[in-house]
This record gives C-alpha cells, sequence and structure tokens, in this order.
C-alpha cells in the first residue's frame, strides 16, 4: 500500500494496533467516495457548525454582558422611581445631590417594603395616606409614584413661590406707597399755592385799602406803602 493509501484508511476506519492488514478494505471507488464524504462531514459538522455554534454563544453572551451593562449605567445615573437622570438633578441647584435622592428619598426598596406593609396590614388601620396609596395600587394605578419630582423639589418650588409672592406683595404695597406719597405732594403743592394765591390777593387788598385811606386823609405814607410792597408786615408804620 501506499503512503496515501494508509493515511486514507487509518483517517477513516481507525484499525486497531497490530491489524492494520485485516481492516484494510480494497482501495476501490465506493471507497473513495466514502471517505470524501467522511472527511466533508467532518469539515461541515466539526469544524464549521462548531465555529458557528461557539459563535452565537459567544456573540448571545456579549450581548447579554452589553445589556447588564447597560442597565447597570441606567441604575447608577437615573433614578428607578422617579426617572430623573443625574445630569438634570444636578443642574436643579447646589443643594441637589443625586446620590442621597437615590440612596435616601427615592431609595427603591423602601417602595417595595411600603407596598408589603399595605398588602400585610389590615384595612381598617391604614391611615390616609395608605388608604390613598392601598387604593391606586390595587387598581394598578401608579400615578402615586412621583414622576420627575420629589419632596424637596416640591417643598423648594414651593418656597420659592411663596417669596415670589411676598416680592410681589411688597412690590405691591411699595407702589401703592408711592402713589400715596405722591398724591399727597400734589394735594400739598395745590394747598400751598392756594394760601400764597390767598395771601397775595389779601397784600393786593390791603394796598388797595391804604391807598384809598391816604387818599381820603389827603396824605401819603410813603413808609408803609414801601413796608407793604416789599412784603414787611412786621415794619413798624
Amino acid at each position: 500500500y501506499s503512503r496515501w493509501e494508509m493515511s486514507a484508511v487509518l483517517a477513516d476506519i481507525n484499525p486497531p494496533y497490530n491489524d492494520v492488514d485485516g481492516w484494510v478494505p480494497s482501495l476501490n471507488t465506493d471507497f473513495t467516495l466514502r471517505f470524501i464524504i467522511d472527511i466533508l462531514f467532518f469539515i461541515v459538522f466539526s469544524v464549521i457548525l462548531f465555529n458557528v455554534v461557539t459563535g452565537l454563544i459567544v456573540d448571545n453572551f456579549t450581548q447579554l454582558r452589553v445589556e447588564s451593562q447597560e442597565r447597570a449605567l441606567y441604575a447608577k445615573n437615573e433614578c428607578f422611581v422617579c426617572g430623573y437622570s443625574r445630569g438634570a438633578f444636578d443642574d436643579l441647584g447646589a443643594s441637589y445631590n443625586f446620590e442621597e435622592h437615590i440612596g435616601m428619598a427615592h431609595f427603591t426598596w423602601n417602595y417595595v417594603f411600603f407596598v408589603y406593609h399595605l398588602t400585610n396590614k389590615n384595612e381598617d388601620e391604614y391611615n390616609g395616606v395608605e388608604s390613598h396609596v392601598f387604593d391606586y395600587y390595587r387598581q394598578k394605578n401608579y400615578d402615586w409614584i412621583p414622576t420627575r419630582t420629589s419632596w424637596k423639589i416640591q417643598a423648594d418650588e414651593l418656597r420659592v413661590k411663596k417669596k415670589q409672592t411676598a416680592e410681589m406683595m411688597l412690590m405691591t404695597n411699595v407702589g401703592k406707597m408711592v402713589n400715596e406719597l405722591a398724591q399727597n405732594q400734589a394735594k400739598l403743592e395745590k394747598d400751598t399755592r392756594e394760601k400764597l394765591e390767598a395771601l397775595q390777593q389779601g397784600h393786593s387788598n390791603t394796598i388797595e385799602k391804604l391807598d384809598l385811606l391816604n387818599t381820603t386823609l389827603g396824605r401819603e405814607t410813603p413808609m408803609l406803602r414801601n413796608g407793604m410792597v416789599r412784603g414787611d408786615p412786621t415794619r413798624e408804620i
């Protein structure tokens, strides 16, 4: 047998040790065709399909790892309860801390424990808040869970609103006071002007009476006239 023939026989039938002659078939056309089919079967199923299956397994595990990393990233940077992202929450102000928010205010397990508490508590012992929440929970309505808000955000918004309202009221009061002052000033100016006009009219009437008196007496009183014209009513006659 040639080297090729022996290699083909050993690869195809794998004869036992020291008994090659009894296992060597005649290398006819059927054996050659069978040998080719066996080799092709080994290549297709043992190599190609193995690589395909291995590739699918690796791809699936890679996809699962990516999804797991995305979930971990979401849990780290998104509030599971209200949906606030880390960046959006930090942009609310220096007093807002995202880690404190998801670790205390909106700690996920607190909501789970609260629902468990409600389901195991006698409904007759519920307070107002518990009755309200359990009614929503029983109807599978989750509007009781805060969305894009929290107690701190609502408290700060209420405080800002009260401050703005107080500032608006202050501005309104200041405006009213300014208007009242303007009205009082206008009234004072009017009264002062009327009094000055009355004084001027009385001064004119006094001068006319003095002139009439001087004419009647036939003598002039220059000192009196000069004093009155100059507006010095305290000057002696």
